[in-house]
């Protein structure tokens, strides 16, 4: 049911691969490496620019070298509590955290992986698992639009968890046609990196699906060398049929912790047609730290790019994923120096954020971020 164009990674001669490969066997939930030929010859094209491994576009593929030997106070498995948010009788099918919108898993297989993914515990933790995309069949599916019918509540559904252009056209078009088909249901979203990682699955008959059931395409790009120009014609042409892109992003160490990124990422989105949605602070997960900044310095950028950029590319949200919901920088009430935490409060429900160490937050020089230059901030 569902294809990717992914050749095997050969990355065995890197350590922190073969520390990877070495958790993945002990049981630790950890993607594996896996990139699409089209990101793989970005990578490669990066290590000849810079003389070395360890980019940002390398990093977002490979972990990095010191991933699994720095570590920071509270770390957990899943932040954000997925599980807990699970109806009975659809286990990683879909998770219904917010009223009014649900996150549907169509596949939990992934076009390439992202070493910093915020849950390796759901995407992909088993290779060798048959029926992977069990979720697109009828059967769930009958179950989804019970739950649906049930929830009226519900107007919008997230396809996301696996991607969804790892799937099939046809498997898609079903899935959107009979949860559409649901009253209350009135938009469908994909969440994706599979533009970036494999552009060519964003071809015809995916942008007609898109187009016919009129879905929000969110693009998960975090750097703006992503933003190539075969991307760009992809996207150009789901924009002209009318397929609403958006951009959604984490703010990442090592990989775009520089205002200047932000903006160039920005001003390359609105050039493509892509409207900047949300930029995340990064999970406090276990094996996760090494991508972290301190939540001061996160603050510290996103005025930075407000203060420099336009209005209409650095108007998009800063916020945190947490247990109790989003929550941005207004929803701090307490922060404790001594024990390097924040308190956030949503809706009466709080929760406590640990901060990395600052010794461990040291910020990356914008000449090793942005190696090719710019094409709009100057």
């Amino acid at each position: 049911m569902c294809h990717t164009n992914t050749k095997p990674a050969s990355p065995a001669h890197e350590p922190a691969v073969v520390q990877l490969n070495q958790l993945r066997e002990q049981g630790v939930p950890l993607l594996p490496v896996k990139i699409p030929r089209h990101y793989r010859q970005l990578v490669e094209e990066e290590i000849a620019t810079l003389g070395r491994t360890g980019g940002p576009l390398h990093s977002v593929v490979y972990p990095k070298a010191d991933r699994f030997h720095t570590f920071a106070p509270g770390e957990v498995t899943n932040f954000v509590e997925d599980f807990g948010h699970m109806p009975d009788g659809l286990d990683r099918v879909i998770v219904h955290r917010y009223p009014a919108k649900l996150l549907f898993f169509p596949t939990d297989t992934c076009v390439g992986h992202c070493q910093y993914c915020f849950r390796p515990d759901i995407t992909g933790t088993d290779p060798a698992a048959k029926n992977r995309h069990r979720n697109l069949t009828d059967p769930v599916l009958d179950d989804v639009v019970r739950y649906l019918e049930q929830n009226p509540g519900v107007r919008e559904v997230i396809f996301s968890g696996g991607d969804p252009l790892a799937c099939k056209p046809a498997a898609l078009d079903n899935a959107l046609s009979r949860i559409l088909s649901v009253p209350s249901v009135k938009w469908c979203r994909f969440h994706s990196k599979a533009p970036l990682f494999a552009p060519a699955l964003l071809n015809e008959r995916m942008i007609d699906v898109l187009a016919r059931h009129r879905v929000k395409l969110v693009i998960h790009a975090v750097h703006p060398y992503e933003l190539g120009a075969e991307v760009g014609e992809r996207l150009a042409e789901a924009r002209r049929r009318g397929v609403l892109l958006y951009n959604q992003f984490p703010l990442l160490r090592g990989i775009n912790d520089h205002a200047d990124v932000l903006l160039e990422l920005a001003y390359r989105c609105v050039d493509l047609g892509v409207q900047m949605l949300t930029m995340f602070i990064a999970d406090p997960i276990r094996y996760g730290a090494t991508y972290r900044l301190r939540l001061q310095r996160v603050f510290d950028l996103a005025d930075e790019v407000f203060l420099r950029g336009e209005g209409w590319v650095s108007n998009f949200r800063v916020c945190m994923d947490s247990p109790v919901g989003k929550v941005r920088r207004e929803h701090v009430i307490a922060h404790d120096p001594a024990a390097d935490q924040y308190t956030f409060e949503r809706d009466c429900q709080q929760v406590t954020y640990h901060d990395i160490p600052a010794a461990m937050d040291r910020p990356t020089p914008v000449d090793e971020l942005l190696y090719n230059g710019t094409r709009f901030v100057t």
